[in-house]
């Protein structure tokens, strides 16, 4: 395995690489000037000297080329680059915002895992009753309503018509502790709900569907004829057979605790890592966007690593070369 391991990392280094001229590329073709964008507003004499000293400090009155090696070259030393919206270092912009999105995205791991591991296991072993038509349709609609939609309809009745949570924003400060416990239990509920119903569909299928699969294998009924209990044959036996196609799906998601979700904290103005790419996205700011979808690239390149080496530990009878 530890070949393996070696071969993979190594591997993935000219995909980043090249991910990256191609990432740079479409940053450098987007339309409009992030250093006019920088300097908007002041005395319209000077207003060119800015502009000029502007993208001197982006870096931008290098050629394509310099740039992009400058860049790698700070990346390689920590260095994101300068915000032209936040006049800053942009780890500084995506310091808080990872905290949040990582916070957020905790509760919502746990809870569509929890939720969708338990009613896949019962659905299967349930396959064609009651309980398992309710859960059928809540994922259809669940795969089918746009993140947005579902963001809003929950802050309609919630926030709108009942009153009882906060429709958007962060946290209050200056709270006490207590108080601003509570206050972040408030604001997380609604974003945790929107995306916890919509991850919780696909993986409520793929345990469903992986679990429906091995319950037809014969060790089961071999299981089954020895006299074996229920829970032994479900949990002991079928289910860590299921695992493997669900550990793709999981590693997903645990690689999405870093990515967050663009459409959800813009919904609800979560000031997370996707809100902050989608503002960063409409000021043109270059050395933001690039430095976070490559980061967003290397988070699922070395999930997928992850995901390859778990396959191995939960099933010993797939090999790694």
């Amino acid at each position: 395995m530890l070949r393996y391991i070696v071969k993979r990392i190594l591997s993935l280094i000219p995909v980043v690489f090249i991910i990256s001229i191609i990432l740079f590329g479409l940053i450098k073709v987007m339309p409009g000037d992030p250093a006019k964008l920088m300097v908007q507003g002041g005395r319209p004499e000077t207003y060119d000297a800015r502009v000029e000293a502007a993208r001197e400090s982006l870096g931008l009155d290098k050629d394509i080329v310099t740039q992009y090696v400058r860049w790698m070259g700070n990346l390689a030393h920590g260095d994101l680059g300068m915000s032209s919206t936040y006049h800053t270092e942009v780890k500084n912009v995506v310091a808080e915002p990872l905290k949040n999105t990582v916070f957020l995205n905790i509760f919502v791991l746990i809870f569509s895992l929890g939720i969708s591991i338990l009613v896949g296991i019962r659905s299967a072993v349930k396959k064609g009753s009651l309980f398992d038509q309710f859960w059928q349709v809540f994922t259809l609609i669940g795969m089918s309503v746009p993140t947005f939609f579902l963001g809003l309809c929950l802050i309609f009745i919630f926030s709108f018509k009942l009153g009882w949570l906060p429709s958007f924003g962060m946290p209050e400060q200056g709270l006490s502790t207590g108080a601003y416990i509570l206050s972040w239990i408030k604001h997380l509920i609604l974003p945790v709900t929107t995306l916890t119903i919509i991850q919780l569909a696909g993986t409520m299928r793929y345990v469903r569907n992986a679990m429906l699969e091995v319950l037809n294998l014969d060790f089961i009924r071999t299981a089954r004829s020895k006299g074996l209990s229920q829970k032994v044959i479900i949990y002991s036996h079928a289910f860590r057979n299921a695992l493997i196609p669900v550990v793709t799906i999981v590693i997903t998601q645990i690689g999405m605790l870093f990515s967050g979700s663009m459409i959800t904290e813009s919904v609800f103005k979560w000031n997370g890592l996707g809100y902050i790419l989608l503002q960063g996205l409409n000021a043109r700011d270059i050395w933001l966007v690039a430095s976070m979808n490559l980061f967003y690239v290397v988070i699922y390149l070395v999930s997928n690593f992850i995901a390859d080496i778990t396959y191995a530990l939960v099933d010993p009878r797939v090999k790694l070369d």
